[in-house]
């Protein structure tokens, strides 16, 4: 069995044009409204 160490972030605020976003997030707006009521931003 082998273990696998996963980073990620609870909070931040990220470059919209840097996030790997999957196909259906196809336009900007919902790339800005993605995190909408979390603790990261879109930028």
């Amino acid at each position: 069995q082998t273990s696998t160490t996963l980073m990620f972030y609870k909070s931040g605020t990220f470059r919209y044009e840097d996030v790997l976003w999957p196909e259906a997030a196809s336009d900007e707006t919902k790339k800005r409204t993605a995190f909408a009521g979390t603790a990261i931003s879109i930028v």
